[in-house]
């Protein structure tokens, strides 16, 4: 298993894994890390076992932001145009979502977070601790309701 591990590690792929569900074999889509500078990061989290198996990998990781996109609601979103800003205002991190979720690996800090769904923009900032996670919800209007905004 440690061998299992080692090789994630150092490929940035989780191995595709086989589910049971209500006793039926499920095929869980392979999450992979990526990275643009020096930020790590991972997107995702369509269905429970995504969202399982991306939290143990992020846990693994020490991926110590997480952004959650939804509507107000409840109803996850995907597709969101994400810009993670550091306190000097340079872009560490752009991406557009695979699912709900991102999370990263930032160094400490104070970050600006600009999302962007259906035209819709939110902005917020987030303050990353050196342990643990930070996490934000970012909630976006249902589709019908963005046209009114």
């Amino acid at each position: 298993m440690e061998h299992i591990r080692e090789w994630i590690r150092a490929t940035g792929t989780v191995a595709v894994a086989v589910v049971l569900v209500a006793g039926v074999p499920k095929v869980v889509e392979a999450q992979q890390l990526q990275q643009q500078g020096d930020v790590v990061y991972l997107s995702g989290g369509v269905g429970l076992a995504e969202r399982e198996s991306i939290e143990a990998l992020a846990e693994s990781e020490s991926l110590n932001l997480k952004l959650v996109f939804a509507e107000p609601d409840g109803p996850y979103v995907s597709g969101v145009r994400v810009a993670v800003r550091n306190a000097n205002g340079e872009a560490v991190l752009e991406a557009v979502t695979n699912g709900p979720w991102l999370l990263a690996r930032l160094p400490a800090g104070a970050y600006r977070v600009q999302a962007e769904l259906r035209s819709v923009v939110r902005e917020t900032t987030v303050n990353v601790p050196e342990t643990g996670r930070a996490q934000l919800v970012i909630a976006f209007p249902a589709p019908a309701a963005a046209a009114d905004s």
